[in-house]
């Protein structure tokens, strides 16, 4: 839960919201009314691959306003040596915050 009161919204400005609050986006400034998002997930390997996969549901922390709903999905493969591959999905579907928004991410890792 990030509070609110209708006129400020929680505030860090060094925070990265991405990883907690949606992968869409829609959250990386909490709203005036707050912030309350409930989430089940899960994750695991096969053989190499790692996948997770993360439902939210959002509201508003100050009245109960729906927000909308987003699932999040990934799926990593390591290949060669030094490298990662990843996906990421994001869909967001609003109930009158924002606009629905569909977002996929592709990156190589390189770890040394």
């Amino acid at each position: 839960v990030l509070g609110g009161d209708g006129d400020y919204g929680f505030s860090t400005p060094y925070a990265t919201l991405h990883k907690f609050n949606g992968w869409a986006d829609k959250f990386l400034s909490t709203p005036l009314k707050g912030l309350e998002d409930r989430y089940v997930g899960a994750s695991g390997k096969i053989e190499k691959a790692g996948w997770a996969i993360t439902w939210h549901d959002f509201t508003a922390d100050d009245g109960g306003q729906d927000y909308g709903s987003e699932w999040d999905a990934s799926l990593s493969y390591p290949f060669g040596k030094h490298f990662k591959g990843l996906l990421k999905y994001a869909d967001y579907q609003s109930d009158g915050f924002s606009t629905d928004t569909r977002k996929i991410w592709a990156s190589v890792d390189y770890q040394f």
